[in-house]
């Protein structure tokens, strides 16, 4: 039966009604761009003369390489760096930088507890303070600002940044962090990124940033983190924030909006198959992503209060939301309560990528140690495939453990090579004595001294728990960026976290540019990545890592130790293109 008539004027009518509402939305969007194409823009010309930089948590230099990469080393020149790993006897990542870096009458080299080094006064005038600083928790106890972190050493590190950002007042600060920062912690998200901005507003700061993948700007790792860019609010850049809209500063004239372009609709899939629709789905396809864009606005949030009180009430008792989004601007405020304005923004590149197959060595080249043998694949097949099986956890264990050793007068310490140590002994035990048997001894690495831990003391703290883990993998493909490198990457042992590559694949595709259209795993011929590969997937120089400096003398460093290197390393062309940014637009 035909609709009736009335029934086709209401589905006109509200048409009609929603074709209006869409045409008020573009209008708006217009006008918006009309006035924002009359608004200032930021002059970002090179300076006279390097800027100095500092370089904090140096590891092996990913900032000063990406840095001193501009304009060939005349925009910037770190004056002072800094890199100290607690617990580490022979401070290997700050040897390999002493090697590339040497000091110099006008740069030198630190390796200290960066708060020892400030309070002796080694950290000289400068320009410019990067860093990657670890993520801890920033809560304040105190209604001040001389905090220490609750949860470790490095808790601290974040306060030596402001420290050193409130007595040296840099014209620019560039930060890169793990993107969980703005969401932590869990139970009162953004509080300790909403401390960071109230910290940096009182020291007269502008802030931008943007969770960034490098891999979506053409970059050969898949690794997402947060960069941070601040700019004194009182400087002709910060002034001219004020005079622009947040949402210009985010979408077009920001440092990190011309250094990574970005939309506000995630990109759609090209459609795949041709028909007699795709003209008219495609001129819908289009028509909502102009909608998309139209109806975008950054969310405004105040934040108010000193660092203690935000540590007591920002946020709290909602959990589920987001106050920070991947992109942001604050501005300092008037009676010291910042605007934040922030807003998930999408890249915007259709540039050249780079991707694994790119980075390999030729086979013959590739060392032995590299290779994975038939025996070692299983494992490794295993270990990247699809896993639902009982586990037992042994933490609690553990930690009982330790206190048994305390009473002996021995500090036990819970390395991963010890808790593996105990973990097998442990689980044999248990299989052998299903019901209570004798005690079992156990053996402190360190002292070599042994304990007897009782079966009811095992029995009272291990517990099975189901364990699942999705695959990833095997072999990682060819034609796509490196997942993110982990500090795990070196050493024989198989995991799912390391990058395996299919011998035949990295040949063809030295000849062809693909992989191999065949079975990999059923062929065989696997090896891992070697440390030159990894530093590529960073970005940094060949065999920047390869060599310290050990009693002023040259020593090679080993492959597990390069690794780990680049787990903790930044993508050196991230920085590099900020630092284009801040000196030439």
């Amino acid at each position: 039966m035909p609709p009736s008539k009335s029934k086709k004027a209401k589905g006109n009518t509200l048409k009609s009604a929603v074709k209006g509402l869409f045409q008020k939305v573009i209008d708006g969007f217009t006008q918006r761009q009309t006035e924002q194409a009359k608004e200032p823009k930021a002059e970002l010309t090179p300076p006279k003369k390097p800027y100095r930089v500092v370089e904090l948590f140096a590891g092996v230099g990913g900032f000063r390489v990406g840095l001193e990469n501009v304009l060939k080393g005349k925009a910037f020149k770190v004056v002072w760096s800094n890199q100290y790993e607690p617990g580490s006897a022979k401070q290997w990542a700050s040897r390999v930088y002493e090697y590339q870096f040497p000091d110099t009458k006008d740069s030198k080299h630190s390796n200290m507890l960066i708060e020892e080094a400030i309070a002796a006064g080694e950290v000289p005038a400068h320009d410019v303070l990067v860093g990657g600083f670890p993520c801890q928790d920033y809560s304040v106890a105190k209604p001040n600002n001389q905090s220490k972190g609750i949860e470790g050493k490095k808790g601290v590190l974040w306060w030596s940044i402001y420290e050193i950002a409130k007595k040296h007042k840099p014209e620019f600060l560039i930060l890169e962090n793990v993107d969980r920062l703005v969401k932590s912690p869990a139970k009162q998200r953004g509080r300790d990124f909403a401390i960071m901005l109230k910290c940096l507003a009182d020291l007269g700061y502008v802030v931008e940033w943007r969770v960034i993948n490098a891999a979506e700007y053409g970059m050969p790792q898949r690794r997402r983190r947060v960069f941070i860019v601040g700019y004194k609010a009182k400087e002709k850049l910060g002034e001219l924030r004020s005079k622009q809209t947040p949402e210009n500063v985010l979408l077009n004239d920001g440092v990190l909006a011309r250094a990574f372009p970005v939309q506000t609709f995630k990109p759609s899939a090209p459609l795949e198959d041709e028909n007699e629709d795709t003209g008219e789905e495609l001129e819908e396809q289009q028509q909502m992503e102009l909608f998309q864009e139209a109806s975008w606005a950054p969310a405004r949030t105040i934040i108010e209060g000193d660092p203690h009180e935000i540590t007591e009430n920002f946020n709290k008792g909602n959990a589920k939301h987001d106050p920070f989004l991947n992109a942001g601007l604050m501005i300092p405020g008037k009676g010291g309560k910042p605007s934040v304005w922030t807003a998930k923004v999408y890249p915007k590149y259709k540039g050249s990528r780079i991707n694994l197959g790119d980075l390999l060595i030729p086979d013959d080249k590739v060392p032995d140690e590299f290779v994975i043998d038939s025996q070692s694949l299983k494992s490794w097949v295993y270990q990247k495939g699809n896993k639902t099986e009982v586990r037992t956890n042994y933490l609690t264990t553990f930690a009982a453990i330790q206190k048994l050793f305390e009473k002996a007068g021995v500090q036990a310490k819970l390395t991963n090579t010890q808790k593996r140590a105990w973990g097998k002994i442990l689980a044999a035990y248990w299989e052998q004595n299903p019901t209570q048997g004798k005690p079992v001894n156990l053996t402190d690495e360190e002292t070599g001294k042994e304990v007897a831990v009782t079966w009811q003391l095992i029995a009272d703290t291990r517990f099975d728990y189901e364990f699942k883990e999705g695959p990833l993998p095997m072999p990682d493909p060819l034609d796509r960026p490196l997942r993110t490198i982990i500090t795990s990457e070196g050493g024989s042992s198989p995991s799912i976290f390391k990058h395996g590559i299919c011998r035949e694949c990295a040949k063809n595709w030295a000849k062809k540019g693909k992989p191999l259209d065949h079975d990999c795993v059923k062929a065989g011929k696997f090896r891992r990545l070697t440390p030159e590969e990894l530093e590529q997937g960073n970005m940094f120089p060949v065999n920047h890592t390869r060599y310290c400096k050990i009693d002023d003398k040259k020593t090679e460093v080993d492959a597990k130790h390069r690794a780990f290197f680049m787990g903790n390393a930044l993508v050196v062309g991230i920085v590099e293109r900020i630092g284009k940014t801040l000196v030439k637009g």
